[in-house]
């Protein structure tokens, strides 16, 4: 198992009169491969649970393991453990600081003791990896980017790591429709790679087409565990959360209302499509 998450909490600010409980006894594992997508509404701890996972801060109580070993009883061992499960923040453009995109995606493969020949292919292949051509971003400064263009170049900076796990912290916010589709389908295509990625989304839709694997959180614990199709069937625990089905999915519901639809629970346009196709004695092709 890559992440093992034990009896997980947390509590900032402890043994204070503004003490406040972020975790309560989370316990989860990340496998290689898998496609996670973690849910829940503002203030239910997912950011706090994420920066745990990637070892970036210590919970109050529990275990953490990457691979196996504890990472926080071997604290010499940490920034290379840490390199296994790479965290793109939120607003990620903000990790950006040197003066050109090669600098800025090359700061760890040159910090890391990578062969001076290794990094320009090293620095390529991220960029590439989320749709950004190398030859003509290299020299850019990161600042004179979109802001869509700097999001992939902070992804690049994380994805150059090559790690085993990669956490998205609401990574496609703000971007138009055209840029979160492509940039899903980028990491959609990393994790058909074998990389097992953790996404933190309050967008539904996204959830339903990408991830094999739902965790919802809820006041600071696991509500939900499980396939996407058995989470968007949750409908009361979604709606005591203030989340949505994803669009497919409400369509679904509107035509079963109606009697136009039965069956298994649509989630994308695909799926949907299929089922009224089938509904109407047509075959798909």
């Amino acid at each position: 198992m890559l992440v093992e998450l034990g009896a997980v909490g947390y509590t900032y600010l402890p043994r204070s009169e503004a003490a406040a409980q972020a975790l309560a006894d989370v316990s989860l594992t990340v496998g290689s491969g898998e496609f996670i997508a973690l849910i829940g509404p503002t203030g239910s701890g997912k950011s706090t649970l994420v920066q745990i996972m990637a070892g970036l801060v210590k919970p109050t109580s529990g275990r953490v393991k990457f691979e196996g070993n504890d990472i926080w009883l071997e604290k010499a061992r940490l920034p290379e453990r840490r390199r296994l499960v790479g965290l793109v923040f939120q607003e990620p453009e903000k990790q950006l600081f040197e003066m050109t995109v090669e600098d800025d995606v090359a700061f760890w493969p040159r910090n890391a003791g990578v062969s001076a020949e290794a990094v320009p292919e090293m620095t390529r292949a991220a960029l590439e990896a989320v749709g950004l051509d190398y030859p003509s971003y290299r020299e850019r400064s990161p600042f004179t980017l979109s802001g869509g263009e700097m999001r992939r170049v902070a992804i690049a900076g994380i994805v150059v790591m090559n790690p085993r796990v990669l956490i998205l912290d609401e990574s496609t916010v703000g971007l138009d429709a055209r840029g979160r589709m492509d940039l899903a389908g980028r990491i959609r295509a990393l994790n058909q790679k074998d990389t097992a990625i953790v996404m933190v989304s309050h967008d539904m839709d996204e959830v339903a087409e990408s991830a094999d694997r739902v965790i919802m959180l809820a006041q600071g614990g696991i509500v939900f565990d499980g396939p996407p199709r058995e989470a968007f069937k949750q409908t009361d625990l979604l709606a005591g959360i203030d989340l949505e089905l994803p669009q497919v999915a409400r369509i679904a519901a509107r035509l079963r209302r109606q009697g136009l639809l039965g069956g298994r629970l649509p989630l994308t346009l695909a799926e949907i499509e299929s089922d009224i196709l089938t509904a109407f004695g047509k075959v798909p092709e």
